[in-house]
């Protein structure tokens, strides 16, 4: 199944789910849906990448991608400033993927998957995700990869991800640091802290 050229004609659309298909790309007029507010890509098995200018969707507050093959975020997330729904973020090295583009999406709600922190090259980025102010997020997952080995580096990124004390469930997996961060004492929470 593919999505035709065309559907970047729709100006007025709103609400475009294609979950549980085929789908192998969006084609790049999809970004012209100034309107699109949800955008359901849930179980597109062969889907694998996001058009390159999704960061004009300015109005979507929800996006989710939940069971794709994507593995890398849309370039400038953070001009969506209305974003409550995302249901993973893939940090990058370069500017326009890395960590900061959290920092402005501060209505997210529900759950939020963080991978790839080990692409975290200065420990205090982690600070601009601005987890703290993101009070609507629920559960919090944050992953770095199973071989990563700078255990230093690793547990002050930790350090610096603090989020909302409204948390509820809090998922720390492959990090090596040698310390839990001291914030953990203030988020009453069930935490699961996996090595794989």
């Amino acid at each position: 199944m593919e999505l035709p050229d065309s559907i970047g004609n729709l100006k007025h659309l709103r609400y475009l789910d294609v979950s549980r298909t085929g789908i192998k790309r969006l084609p790049d007029s999809t970004c012209l849906l100034y309107n699109l507010q949800t955008l359901k890509l849930t179980q597109c098995k062969s889907l694998n990448e996001f058009p390159s200018d999704m960061h004009r969707l300015v109005n979507l507050r929800h996006l989710n991608f939940v069971g794709t093959s994507i593995k890398k975020k849309p370039l400038h997330l953070g001009n969506l400033k209305n974003l409550q729904t995302l249901t993973s973020f893939y940090v990058g090295k370069c500017s326009g993927s890395n960590i900061k583009e959290l920092g402005q999406l501060n209505n997210l709600r529900g759950q939020l998957s963080i991978v790839q922190l080990h692409n975290i090259v200065f420990p205090m980025e982690a600070a601009e995700a601005n987890l703290k102010n993101k009070k609507f997020l629920e559960t919090l997952e944050l992953g770095w990869r199973e071989d990563n080995e700078d255990s230093l580096n690793e547990r002050d990124v930790l350090e610096n991800l603090k989020p909302h004390r409204n948390l509820k469930r809090l998922t720390i997996r492959n990090n090596g640091g040698s310390r839990l961060p001291d914030w953990l004492e203030m988020v009453h929470c069930p935490i699961s802290y996996l090595l794989s």
